[in-house]
């Protein structure tokens, strides 16, 4: 059964005028819930801040799909140069430079390499890469106000933090394809660092720090930060919280921890196990707000005002479950950010019965979308994709909540919930888009 049937058929039949309202968010033609092959990735990477510099290498066991094809292509951060190249234990010719497609600007390099044939369709197909390079966009400042767009970079390798993501493609990068880990990381010895999945090890010896992470769950991206942290953790019902803080904050991590045991109470009742086997704040070193599996990355500012509101910490965790464990195309339309500001910027207060908070929240939400959202400058919620503005922010964010909230006021509070629960069952380790949600 579609996950539609699941959230709005299972419990109750659907009025005509919620359907109406779906079918309104809904693209032309219906798009499947593409649930993908992993790539696994074997990653040792160095990283020296001084210099901004990453040396590296991965190996990675390709899917089915791209044994089946002649050559393999994916995306490399252009300052990064290839050393070497292996597939199943035979070396094979480097790209000349201009084999390698750079659409300008960008930070993105196409790199294809021919693939010799494999013996049979069972046989092992394993590359390897090793590269090095400079990796040095120093975050600049959006211009816009901080809540509606952080501070911009693509990534950043320097004495004052480092900040390693999906548009960085620091490691041979395939989009629309989930992947697992298994990392190596050295470092200096006096930075640590985090990122996906479980710390396997943290040892340092002559001066370096060298950490292993293990990343199980399949993920769209790997994130890394590393800074100058003091670490504190504590265990909850099987699940390590952790706080990765400047010196000048750390004072502040069982705040931090306290409001996270508190979110986690009320979210994996209400939405289901957590999916992760740790979950911890992490201080940024330019102004950011993102939520990444099984962490999230506030800027310094947040965190030494701390910030545990359900809109900025709060929202982060809800993130564990939608947009970091079922994902979301944002291409095909974004609706996951409107299902999280409901269920963390609103629902929260109201569930723990700060009703006139959660009725301000509202009121909030309905004056800003009035305000920003001209006539001639609205578009459909389904027409989201990503925040760039007010206007931005009043659909994708406000709206789109408030959609949600009609749809529960609809359906009735034992539908809704088991509907959005559903979305979680039916789509983990899936991307769902606005169509898989309305069939």
């Amino acid at each position: 059964m579609s996950v539609i049937h699941q959230i709005f058929r299972k419990a109750i039949r659907v009025p005509p005028i919620v359907l109406g309202v779906l079918m309104c968010l809904a693209m032309a033609n219906p798009l499947q819930a593409k649930a993908l092959m992993p790539i696994h990735h074997e990653l040792h990477i160095e990283l020296n801040p001084d210099t901004h510099a990453i040396a590296g290498s991965d190996t990675l066991h390709l899917s089915p799909s791209h044994r089946a094809n002649s050559s393999v292509s994916f995306i490399l951060h252009p300052q990064l140069t290839i050393d070497r190249i292996e597939f199943n234990g035979t070396f094979l010719p480097i790209p000349h430079p201009s084999e390698a497609v750079t659409p300008p600007p960008s930070t993105r390099r196409v790199i294809e390499i021919p693939l010799p044939p494999l013996d049979g369709p069972d046989q092992p197909a394993v590359l390897n890469l090793t590269y090095h390079g400079q990796i040095d966009d120093s975050p600049k400042a959006s211009g816009g106000l901080r809540f509606v767009k952080p501070d911009d970079t693509n990534g950043h390798i320097g004495p004052n933090g480092v900040y390693l993501t999906y548009e960085t493609f620091w490691h041979p990068t395939w989009e629309q394809t989930l992947s697992t880990y298994d990392l190596t990381l050295s470092l200096p010895s006096e930075w640590e660092a985090i990122t996906q999945g479980r710390e396997v090890s943290n040892t340092v010896t002559d001066r370096r720090r060298t950490t292993q992470w293990k990343v199980s769950l399949p993920s769209e991206a790997l994130t890394l930060a590393a800074n100058h942290f003091v670490v504190q953790k504590q265990e909850w019902k099987g699940i390590q919280l952790a706080t990765y803080l400047f010196p000048e904050e750390a004072h502040l991590a069982p705040q931090y921890i306290e409001a996270t045991i508190d979110y986690l109470h009320m979210y994996t009742d209400l939405l289901g196990p957590y999916p992760f086997t740790k979950f911890a704040v992490v201080e940024n070193f330019f102004p950011s707000g993102l939520g990444l599996p099984s962490f999230t990355l506030l800027g310094e500012g947040v965190i030494r005002r701390g910030y545990t509101q359900p809109y900025s910490l709060g929202h982060e965790i809800v993130h564990s479950w939608f947009g970091n464990s079922v994902f979301n195309d944002f291409a095909q339309g974004n609706w996951v950010e409107g299902l999280t500001t409901y269920l963390a910027n609103y629902y929260f207060d109201e569930a723990k019965g700060n009703r006139q908070e959660a009725f301000n929240t509202r009121r909030r939400m309905v004056y800003e979308y009035n305000l920003y959202a001209e006539p001639d400058k609205e578009y459909p919620v389904r027409a989201f994709h990503h925040k760039e503005s007010r206007l931005d922010n009043a659909i994708g964010y406000q709206k789109t909540a408030m959609v949600f909230h009609m749809l529960r006021q609809e359906m009735g509070e034992v539908a809704f919930f088991n509907g959005v629960r559903s979305i979680i069952q039916e789509g983990t380790g899936t991307y769902l888009e606005w169509n898989d949600l309305l069939r």
